[in-house]
This record gives C-alpha cells, sequence and structure tokens, in this order.
C-alpha cells in the first residue's frame, strides 16, 4: 500500500514573527498513515512551500515518512484553494499511484477546509472528512457535531483528519540519524507538467482584497454587584428583547444576476440573504425538508433534489447533476450552507466550473461593482478578510449557519418543484450511524456559555438551569476541549455562530475566536472573577465574580 500524506507548514499565530510548525490536523494525518503502514507499505509526505519547510519534511522522516517531496517555485505564491489542489493532485499523478491520499481537515491559518475536497475532484476519487478512525481498507470513522458515522470508502480515497485524533509521536534518536542524511525531493511545474497559468495567483479565481480586525464594536458593561440583579437582567432582556437592527433589503447593493441557495434542507436566513443581493431571481436547491420554507423566505423557487439515501454521501454523484443545472442556468452567484456535505459538494462544483469557492463567510454583501463580498475569519478568527472572485463566474461561498437573523417568512401559494436523481453506484457505504443530542444553540432566544473557568459538575447545573430558563447551554472551545461539553454546543471560530436576544458568558475569558461566535448577539453579559477579562469589553452587563457560586446562587433564587 501506497499513502500520500499532504502536510503544511504554518505560523503559530497571525503575528509575522510567530513561530512556524506543523498543521495540527495534518499532523495526525501523518501520524495516521505511519500506524497504517506495514511491510513494503511506503509513506510519502508532500509540501508546497518555501525553503522553510524542508525542516518540517525532515522531522516527518525522523518520526518515519519514507520518501518527502517539496514542491517549489515562485509561481505558486498566492495560491487560492484551487491552485493549490491543481499542484498536489499533479504531485499525486507523478508520484503514485496512491491506495490513500490523507490531510488534516483544515489549516489553522487559514481554515477553509476545501483543498482536500478540491484535490479529490481533480482526481475523480471520494472523500471523507473529520476522520477520527482509518483502516488500511477504507473503513473509516467519521465524526461531525450531528452523527458519528462509520462509513467505507473505495479505494483510491482522499481522507481529512480530526485534529486530535492521532497523537503525533516523538522523534527518535536513529530516525533524527536518517532524516539528517535524507535526501528531500524537490519538484518544479515543469516536473509536474503543470503550466504556471494555472498556479499561483495566476491560477486563483479568488482574490483576498483587504485584511481587517473583528468589527465587534466593543460595548461599555454596567457592573452588576450580585446574581440577583444578573437574573433580572436576563428575565427583563427576555420579555422585552433589544431591538436589533437590520439591513433593509432595499438598501443592499445588488448583484449582477441570479443567486442559487443549495443546502441540505432549506436554510430561511442564508435564502432571505440571497434574494435581497439577486440582482435576478433566487432559487433554493435542497435534499431534505420543506421547500416551503424556501420560498417564504424569498425564493423564487425551490427544487427539492430527490437524491436516494445511499447516494447522498457520495459528493461527486450530486455534483454532477447540479453542476449541469448551474451551467445551464448561469447564476451570477451560488451559496451554500457550510456542511461537510456541501464543502464536499461544493468544493467539486466549482472545481469541474473553474471557478471561485470561499469558505466559512460569516457575511455576504454586493460591491457597487455588483462583486459578491464575501467576508470570512482568517489567522483563528483574530481577522476577517474580504474576498472576491472578480472573473470566473459563478461566484460561490460556503456561509456559516447562525451568520444571518432569521427572516420575517411570508405567506405563499407556489409549491416546490421536484427533480428525481437518477440512480448511481456511490463510492462511499452507510455502514453504522449514531445521532448526537440535538442541543446545539444555534436558534436559540437565550444561551447560557460557559467556559474552562467552570468545573465540568458545574456544566450539568448550568444546563439545569438553562432548563428552568428554557435557554440553551453554549460552551468555548476550552470547555469542550476538556470534556465539559459535547462539541455540539461549542460557540466560535470552530463551533456554532449564534445571535440570541441574550448571551450570557460564564467562566468564559472572551478570546477573540469566542467573540466572532456571538458577539451579534442583543444583550450580553458576563461573568468572570478576573476585573480585566477580555469579554467584558463585549459585554453590556458584567459581574465580577466566581461562575460557579453565581450558578448556585441563581439556582437558589430560582428555587
Amino acid at each position: 500500500m501506497n499513502i500520500f500524506v499532504c502536510l503544511k507548514q504554518v505560523r503559530e499565530s497571525s503575528d509575522s514573527g510567530a513561530a512556524r510548525i506543523l498543521n495540527p490536523s495534518d499532523a495526525c494525518a501523518l501520524e495516521a498513515a505511519l500506524r497504517l503502514r506495514e511491510c513494503g507499505d511506503r509513506v510519502t509526505v508532500v509540501s508546497m512551500g518555501p525553503d522553510s519547510v524542508e525542516q518540517m519534511l525532515r522531522e516527518a522522516i525522523a518520526r518515519g515518512a519514507d520518501d518527502a517531496v517539496q514542491i517549489s517555485a515562485p509561481a505558486l505564491a498566492g495560491s487560492d484553494t484551487l491552485a493549490t489542489a491543481r499542484v498536489l493532485a499533479a504531485a499525486a499523478r507523478k508520484l503514485g499511484p496512491f491506495d490513500m491520499i490523507l490531510a488534516g481537515r483544515r489549516a489553522v491559518d487559514g481554515e477553509t477546509s476545501l483543498t482536500p475536497f478540491r484535490m479529490a475532484s481533480l482526481l475523480d476519487i471520494p472523500c471523507v472528512t473529520d476522520v477520527c478512525m482509518l483502516d488500511r481498507n477504507g473503513l473509516c470513522q467519521s465524526e461531525t457535531s450531528q452523527a458519528v458515522q462509520t462509513l467505507k470508502a473505495d479505494l483510491p480515497a482522499v481522507f481529512c483528519l480530526r485534529e486530535g485524533s492521532y497523537p503525533l509521536r516523538l522523534m527518535g534518536i536513529l530516525g533524527m540519524r536518517r532524516a539528517k542524511s535524507a535526501v528531500i525531493r524537490r519538484l518544479s511545474l515543469n516536473d509536474l507538467e503543470l503550466d504556471a497559468s494555472l498556479c499561483g495567483l495566476a491560477g486563483s479565481p479568488t482574490r483576498v482584497t483587504r485584511v481587517f480586525p473583528l468589527p465587534a464594536g466593543k460595548r461599555h458593561p454596567v457592573f452588576l454587584k450580585s446574581a440577583s440583579e444578573l437574573l433580572r437582567i436576563l428575565r427583563e432582556a427576555r420579555i422585552h428583547p433589544p431591538r436589533q437592527t437590520r439591513i433593509s433589503s432595499s438598501s443592499l447593493q445588488k448583484l449582477r444576476g441570479s443567486v442559487w441557495v443549495i443546502c441540505n434542507a432549506p436554510d430561511p436566513p442564508l435564502i432571505a440573504r440571497a434574494s435581497a443581493l439577486s440582482g435576478g431571481s433566487t432559487t433554493c436547491l435542497y435534499t431534505e425538508g420543506d421547500g416551503q420554507k424556501a420560498l417564504a423566505a424569498g425564493a423564487d423557487r425551490a427544487i427539492l433534489l430527490d437524491v436516494p439515501p445511499a447516494m447522498r454521501l457520495d459528493g461527486g454523484i450530486l455534483a454532477r447533476e447540479i453542476t449541469a443545472l448551474l451551467a445551464q442556468a448561469v447564476p451570477d452567484a451560488v451559496l451554500f450552507s457550510s456542511t461537510p456535505c456541501m464543502r464536499d459538494i461544493a468544493s467539486r462544483i466549482a472545481t469541474e466550473l473553474r471557478t471561485g469557492l470561499t469558505a466559512d463567510c460569516t457575511a455576504l454583501e454586493a460591491t457597487k461593482d455588483g462583486l459578491l463580498s464575501q467576508i470570512r475569519p482568517t489567522w483563528g478568527g483574530a481577522q476577517l478578510a474580504e474576498i472576491l472572485c472578480p472573473d470566473a463566474r459563478p461566484q460561490m461561498a460556503l456561509v456559516r449557519p447562525g451568520s444571518f437573523d432569521p427572516p420575517v417568512l411570508r405567506d405563499t401559494d407556489r409549491m416546490p418543484e421536484r427533480m428525481v436523481l437518477r440512480p448511481a453506484p456511490s463510492r462511499i457505504a452507510l455502514l453504522s450511524s449514531t445521532s448526537l443530542p440535538s442541543d446545539s444553540p444555534v436558534g436559540a432566544d437565550v444561551i447560557l456559555a460557559g467556559g474552562r473557568g467552570l468545573a465540568k459538575e458545574d456544566f450539568f447545573r448550568l444546563r439545569r438551569l438553562a432548563e428552568t430558563l428554557h435557554a440553551r447551554v453554549g460552551a468555548s472551545r476550552g470547555a469542550v476541549d476538556l470534556g465539559y461539553a459535547p462539541y455540539s454546543c461549542q460557540i466560535g471560530q470552530t463551533g456554532h455562530t449564534v445571535c440570541p436576544a441574550v448571551y450570557v458568558a460564564i467562566g468564559i475569558s472572551g478570546a477573540v475566536q469566542h467573540i466572532l461566535g456571538m458577539h451579534r448577539s442583543g444583550v450580553i453579559a458576563a461573568v468572570n472573577n478576573d476585573p480585566k477579562s477580555p469579554i467584558f469589553d463585549y459585554a453590556d452587563y458584567a459581574l465580577v465574580g466566581d461562575g460557579s457560586e453565581m450558578i448556585q446562587k441563581m439556582e437558589e433564587e430560582l428555587s
């Protein structure tokens, strides 16, 4: 068995002087490959980057990789996900054939999660993401916020490993000696038989036009003295929720043409936004759920793509059908709900149409020239980037759920259309699926969120308090990493985006990654024992004190 591992070197932070490290989920991919290898197998690690990646590749050899390849050329600078995928796919063809291609599910600098999918599209092989367990036969376990699935993918295939799935081994003395004398193979664009016009900035449909700080306006908190005051504020905000400022559809700039929204189930906030931006008609294509919601949210057409359940896991099948529809309709923009399934489908469609695709968008506007301004977090949420696709069409974006306010649904007597997909063999089989508890805070009016400043037992009490107040529980990434709450509760850059009427943060310090997921909330209250905690800068009400004690006092008062 031959295994191809994609590695990326990233900076630890957005600071230009920060240390360069192996991308964390790529490290899991490397370890998974090393564990899968048996006698006679070969593990080849490949990285696209400057001379500084050589040390990272040598360390991969020291840990057990058999071959290391560096792809470097000045023409590669400025590569977006499509241009990067072209280079990596060409390398896989040149060095292969390979039975498995392993990569991390995301890179911490860009957070796009798209390159492996686009690579799989170019190689016409299946792709499975969020993998936490993998064997040599393509049997794997994928864990998302909704379910844990056991899948079997036909080989060759691409597998994207989750962070923490396979902790990377240490380097041994013998390995370090071998790495010191190892020859790092270098490939150029000529070696890969790639035209420079398809690589780097020249081959990238998307452009980052500006990078700017998170515009979450800092608030000036009123400091409270007790848990009773906090409870009173929470009750009052619940009864009289803040009036949120909404942008009128008529005040938005428009795109030059029609907009399609593609999703699993109709997403009314995204559809309403698409309708507001559309310079023509708005069409929603969905695979499950109620199409009337799409029409009521502003879509001119709602089309149910009737897909047999066995075919839904293979993004290549759906992508081919949808690509044909888009080629006929020629929309100006296509928006997708950002789910693992839709990332696969969107990546394949964008690759086939040779257009750009922006992941994880949290805001969408139209420029005065009628282009789609796509705003997404970068560098772990420390900054936001505006991305444009000036020439290629359609302009395509994956949008985080919760990024837009729910619309007022209107009455309509129109009916959804139905399109039956022709049966086709799927290259990914679902062997079992276990649904995770549906306790997502997305869409809740009131959220009580806890952080690492609480103890695990405090989260049981926080959930009990939330039930009494008819609220939902949220959590910071730190609390989820400690096992205090499930990933389905995580709020922030790598979790959910929420905008409740009332948000209470207890024991959360206020890292920018968390702020990114909740700063659009109506009333924000925060409890922290550090009076200088950053969370207070984004709160309307602040209470300095121990979070565990405040939960207990609110419980006592409610009882």
